[in-house]
């Protein structure tokens, strides 16, 4: 058994080491600790870890204390009010089973609906249907949670978007897809060249495609409920927010849901000879099936919940504040006269309107979540997109000769041009070829001054037409080129400019690049943009705000070239406000109104 050489550990003297490093510190902190413990009379004046860690960094120890017990359970409660349609308002009370409540989601199951097509309709022309994009985001128009019929927050269907566009870290994205009815992709591998008479050698690649089959893609009749788990986005969410019981009176504690309407999430999409106000079918109302408040009740011993119970007090929360105006101009000021309290950050961004629009949403389920206009590119692919059989082209005599075996079965084709266009123009090795309804495979090509043939023997004359190839046709990729329909911003106060004038992409990429890291993600969608007055946006710890509750004047800026009567946007700004949670006659409410 070897055993290791010495380890020299090097360290430099130099001023910035001795800054980082601290060697003399460390002596005489142990020094120091050792001294102390004689003069104590202890007996063992060593130093420890502790001392260690008084002064410096220990990175090979791991600091640990107790922890205070607590457990949880997720409990269902139905509606208590309202009825259990899409379109409606329903009411469920908040279920109240333990010592604090947390973490909340609605679980919604949702009936697909029936497709009908017009009677005498050919398959190419009848219409299919399809989902709109994250179903689960849209179906919720707002929500509203209210204690002995105050306020304390709500949320809206955009919050939702800008969250999985800005909030949402990358490792969370199929959780919250799957949760929000949006199709996921399946992963598949082109079938190789591996069959009898392929005539090539065993390939060292492989393609891999990406297909999808789920609510978002258009068919026909879908079946299968939809399952829908939307969480509840608001302060209590965070564990270490959980809203003590006592501050939550039976009886009087609800969250209000206003669903949409079941055309906003699904439509026709027309096919052939349908268009959108003539699709060649019809297609039938969504039904909810189930709908329950999901509860996360946490349990505590006795004691430590006595403790919240005598001593609860100031809790700093962070509710939504919302503007939502329409714009027809291609510069215009918006006042944000909702916006109230500390405000840390927030998000704008602009929806053309005809997507909310219910006489012309069904054509944009695809792009009603997108703060950006599209313009649509055509693009190809090398790619196949299917097959076409083609007869071979030839401008003078030619002929073609198929071989048959001892069966009259087709084994192979001949062809013979006489003139131009010749063989090596139309065929090359690992052709397919189809002669009578018989595919067969070119397995050599050979040419000469006067003739050019696929190798065979003669026994069957055919013309050359009835030989056809398979002539692949190049498939079309349906792209669109976002642009954000915002160009410029500006933010002024009183008078006063917060933020000067600046194109879109420092809101929309700088700042979100900028501040919150690990907390904000620079969104995908160019047309959302992120205004910060604190340093570390996203964390508990405020860091910068601007208080708003008495700048009745704060305006938003927005310059963009596309927007006009014509085509009108709808501007959404959600802001993070400071506010505080304080017990007043055994309910919570919020401190500042």
């Amino acid at each position: 058994m070897a055993n290791a050489g010495s380890y020299q550990l090097l360290i430099n003297d130099g001023q910035q080491d001795g800054l980082l490093n601290q060697k003399k510190l460390l002596q005489e902190q142990l020094h120091r600790s050792a001294a102390t413990r004689r003069a104590r009379g202890d007996k063992d004046p060593y130093p420890t870890i502790a001392d260690v860690q008084a002064t410096h960094v220990l990175f090979t120890k791991a600091n640990w204390k107790p922890f205070a017990p607590l457990t949880s359970d997720y409990n269902a409660s139905n509606a208590s009010a309202g009825s259990q349609s899409l379109g409606s308002q329903i009411s469920m009370e908040v279920p109240m089973y333990g010592d604090f409540i947390a973490d909340m989601h609605i679980r919604l199951v949702l009936k697909q609906p029936t497709l009908t097509v017009d009677a005498g309709v050919a398959d190419e022309d009848a219409p299919a249907m399809r989902w709109c994009q994250y179903p689960g985001e849209r179906v919720v128009e707002r929500i509203d949670f209210t204690i002995v019929s105050n306020n304390l927050d709500e949320l809206h269907s955009e919050d939702y978007m800008i969250y999985r566009k800005a909030l949402l870290s990358k490792d969370k994205e199929d959780g919250w897809a799957r949760m929000m009815g949006q199709e996921r992709a399946h992963t598949g591998y082109a079938r190789r060249l591996d069959q009898t008479g392929s005539g090539v050698a065993a390939q060292d690649t492989r393609t891999q495609y990406k297909v999808f089959n789920g609510l978002q893609t258009p068919s026909g009749q879908k079946s299968g409920d939809v399952e829908l788990l939307i969480p509840v986005l608001m302060w209590f969410a965070d564990v270490r927010l959980a809203i003590p019981g006592v501050a939550l009176p039976h009886g009087q504690r609800f969250l209000t849901v206003k669903l949409a309407p079941s055309e906003k999430l699904v439509s026709l999409v027309p096919r052939g000879s349908g268009t959108q106000s003539a699709p060649n079918g019809s297609l039938g109302e969504v039904q909810v099936s189930e709908m329950q408040l999901i509860t996360n009740n946490l349990f505590t011993t006795p004691n430590v919940h006595e403790i919240y119970v005598q001593r609860l007090q100031f809790t700093l929360m962070r509710v939504h504040v919302h503007e939502k105006v329409q714009l027809t101009k291609n510069s215009e000021n918006v006042r944000l006269s909702s916006f109230k309290w500390p405000i840390e950050y927030f998000f704008a961004g602009c929806r053309r309107t005809e997507v909310e629009n219910l006489s012309t949403q069904a054509q944009h389920q695809d792009r009603y979540d997108q703060f950006t206009y599209a313009t649509p590119l055509t693009a190809y692919t090398s790619e196949a997109s299917g097959v076409v059989w083609q007869g071979l082209v030839n401008d003078g005599v030619g002929d073609a000769t198929v071989d048959v075996d001892a069966t009259g079965a087709i084994t192979g084709v001949n062809t013979l041009f006489q003139t131009a266009p010749d063989a090596a123009d139309q065929l090359q090795v690992g052709d397919i070829l189809r002669v009578g309804g018989v595919q067969v495979v070119v397995s050599a090509v050979t040419s000469d001054t006067t003739a050019q043939s696929v190798i065979g023997t003669h026994s069957i004359l055919l013309a050359t037409t009835d030989v056809q190839k398979a002539q692949n046709t190049r498939g079309v990729i349906e792209v669109n080129q976002e642009k954000s329909l915002i160009d410029w911003l500006t933010l002024q106060s009183q008078g006063n400019t917060i933020f000067h004038r600046a194109s879109m992409k420092r809101f929309n990429s700088y700042f979100p690049w900028h501040y919150g890291k690990g907390a904000i993600r620079t969104p995908e969608d160019e047309g959302l943009a992120l205004f910060s007055f604190a340093r570390y946006p996203g964390a508990y710890q405020p860091s910068g705000s601007v208080n708003l509750s008495r700048a009745r004047e704060t305006d938003l800026i927005i310059e963009g070239s596309t927007i006009s009567q014509s085509d009108p946007v709808t501007l959404f700004a959600s802001a993070s406000a400071i506010n505080f949670t304080v017990l007043t006659d055994g309910a919570l409410v919020r401190r500042f109104a």
